[in-house]
């Protein structure tokens, strides 16, 4: 129980509304402005907490709400990160997110 928590990011024009609730090990995020996607590549979300990285959902769309299932707590992630990938299922980014939203009141590894 308690407050639903929403952090936002900005980069190049594409902008990420991330909305979850305490102790939710899932997130929804709401995508505006994301680059063109290249024929055969999907956008791809990661939950980020320092070196190890967590696949989450791949999706097409530039606009739009997008279910993000984490690996865990969500609240154990300090950011949350879209790629564009080749492979709907890669398990780890081939690239830096071109957009990454801070996770407010996450877990921080010493």
């Amino acid at each position: 129980k308690g407050t639903l928590t929403v952090d936002t990011a900005e980069a190049s024009g594409a902008r990420v509304r991330l909305v979850r609730a305490p102790g939710s090990s899932e997130a929804y995020a709401w995508v505006e402005g994301l680059p063109s996607l290249p024929a055969g590549k999907v956008y791809k979300a990661w939950y980020i907490q320092g070196s190890s990285i967590s696949p989450s959902t791949a999706f097409s769309s530039p606009e739009g709400n997008v279910w993000l299932p984490a690996p865990g707590r969500v609240d154990q992630f300090g950011q949350m990160g879209i790629t564009i990938e080749a492979d709907k299922d890669a398990k780890q980014p081939s690239q830096a997110p071109f957009v990454a939203v801070q996770l407010s009141g996450a877990a921080k590894r010493p």
